[in-house]
């Protein structure tokens, strides 16, 4: 009898044992989880910011390179606006100069004939 006691009492010494076991073991899977699902959620997160940062350097040059070509583009435009504005210039400068000379050529040549006719005459 004293032996079917102690078998009794193992048997239900197991079956707490056993009880509580799978109570911890379904907790640690819990516990485990809740662990995994943030560690994905955090690397996910940093994963993102990376990207973020990526985009954003890439952004930046793009932008900078854009500028680079627009104000390139406009330092082109202003050199044409000088040149043109200094061939202008230059124009009406060679214009002056041989109207100067026409009138100064027909003030000589008034003054040639002037003399030609005061020797006639």
């Amino acid at each position: 009898m004293l032996g079917s006691i102690i078998l009794v009492q193992a048997q239900r010494r197991k079956q707490i044992f056993s009880r509580k076991f799978a109570k911890a073991t379904e907790a640690s899977v819990k516990i485990q989880k809740v662990w995994r699902g943030f560690w994905v959620q955090l690397q996910l997160q940093l994963d993102l910011l990376d990207i973020i940062a990526v985009q954003s350097l890439m952004r930046r040059k793009a932008a900078m390179t854009l500028r680079r070509v627009e104000t390139n583009a406009i330092y082109v435009l202003l050199r044409g606006i000088r040149c043109f504005l200094a061939r202008q210039r230059a124009q009406r400068r060679r214009r002056a100069v041989f109207a100067r000379l026409r009138d100064h050529n027909s003030a000589i040549a008034c003054q040639v004939s002037q003399e030609t006719l005061s020797s006639i005459f």
